[in-house]
């Protein structure tokens, strides 16, 4: 009884994203200091000046992670979204951005829960997702935003 009754917190709790309130910034974001971004091989390099270098590219949707180091649930989608680069490689990029490091970037894009992952393409914001989502349930909305945009 205890267990179950565990297990129905946890995925509750894995449910609902972290609240964060972000300042707001109106500096343009620039530099590799602005935004952290994981060099994992399946990820996104910070190969770019600046964040719109990235996210304009005209051929690819990027799916953003913005995330916070000191969020669990944040920290539970790592795999998730490792699963999800294999699954979309050559479809889409994945990119982290640390938003206690780039906070003009959270704000922008009205970032108040963790995690929330912004799916972009050629500069648009054309999807958003918050909160914790298992690597199926993500695929299948991805699948569907991606045939939106033709991809």
């Amino acid at each position: 009884m205890w267990l179950r009754l565990t297990l129905v917190a946890l995925s509750l709790l894995l449910s609902l994203p972290c609240a964060a309130a972000f300042a707001r910034h109106t500096a343009p974001l620039t530099g590799a200091a602005a935004t952290r971004w994981t060099r994992a091989p399946l990820f996104a390099s910070a190969s770019f000046r600046r964040f719109e270098d990235f996210v304009n590219n005209p051929n690819q949707p990027v799916l953003v992670d913005f995330y916070a180091q000191w969020c669990g649930p944040c920290q539970l989608i790592q795999p998730v979204l490792e699963d999800l680069a294999n699954r979309f490689e050559g479809r889409a990029r994945i990119a982290k951005v640390d938003t206690d490091k780039a906070p003009a970037l959270g704000a922008r894009f009205q970032v108040e829960a963790f995690p929330t992952l912004i799916l972009f393409f050629q500069g648009r914001e054309v999807q958003r997702y918050e909160g914790f989502k298992s690597a199926d349930a993500l695929a299948k909305e991805l699948h569907v935003a991606l045939r939106r945009l033709g991809r």
